[in-house]
């Protein structure tokens, strides 16, 4: 066995793959949204129409209207910039009425407290609640409805902090577990879990909620599946991306 420190390591490490390698990031970002089982949604931020409006990466057509979104780039990373007004949508539609298992991550840069904002949610008012994640108190939050009135939700421990790009994600198990991870933490509980999620006729948004809690930041590669993928996926995706990030 050659020892660590092998000037021969070193001569031959140009010709391989470092998985904290920036430019190589970008590609295993794409390329792996596809591990997400029934992915009914990814967009990266980085195809654009000639209106502004978002172009859906999963090859299921679920371009997203944007609502005064301009877009910037940091790095190797392209970004939606949400002003605090700002928002992406797309109308009710079978594909989004996730009404069994669900997974949603995103990379998020908040430039204002995120103390109440809104992520990524299909979730209106009373009596058309179902799915989000969303900040409360500066925490993640998922938040299901099984009969659109009565809602179950799970708060992440670790904090959301400004300046910095931060790794969210959530995945539901009917009936068994809901999680949230921030970066590498995840909190779990598996008590009051809904059966199901209730099929409502809102909205899908990102950066706000029902005409609230609008997010001031920066957002990418945003992920929406049918399916709880796995913590395994989920970790998986954060390390594959957390170059392009700095993480």
């Amino acid at each position: 066995m050659l020892p660590i420190n092998d000037k021969r390591i070193e001569e031959q490490s140009a010709f391989f793959q470092k998985r904290n390698e920036p430019n190589f990031a970008w590609v295993n970002a794409i390329g792996a949204a596809c591990m997400f089982p029934q992915l009914r949604g990814f967009w990266p931020m980085s195809t654009v129409a000639s209106g502004g409006n978002v172009i859906d990466h999963s090859n299921l057509g679920k371009t997203l209207t944007n609502h005064s979104i301009t877009f910037g780039l940091t790095g190797l990373v392209p970004y939606a910039i949400l002003n605090g007004a700002a928002w992406l949508d797309r109308a009710d539609e079978a594909d989004l009425d996730i009404t069994g298992a669900l997974a949603m991550c995103g990379w998020y840069y908040f430039t204002a407290n995120p103390a109440a904002v809104a992520l990524m949610c299909k979730f209106g008012a009373a009596g058309q609640y179902g799915y989000a994640m969303l900040t409360i108190a500066n925490k993640l939050r998922l938040s299901l409805s099984v009969d659109g009135t009565a809602v179950a939700f799970i708060d992440s421990v670790t904090p959301l902090t400004t300046g910095v790009w931060t790794f969210c994600a959530v995945r539901y198990v009917p009936s068994v577990s809901m999680s949230v991870l921030v970066n590498k933490e995840w909190t779990r509980t598996v008590a009051g879990v809904p059966a199901g999620i209730f099929n409502n006729t809102t909205l899908f948004e990102i950066g706000r909620v029902t005409a609230a809690l609008y997010m001031t930041g920066y957002s990418t590669l945003n992920i929406l599946a049918a399916n709880a993928a796995s913590e395994v996926i989920i970790n998986s995706y954060y390390e594959q991306t957390r170059a392009l990030f700095g993480r």
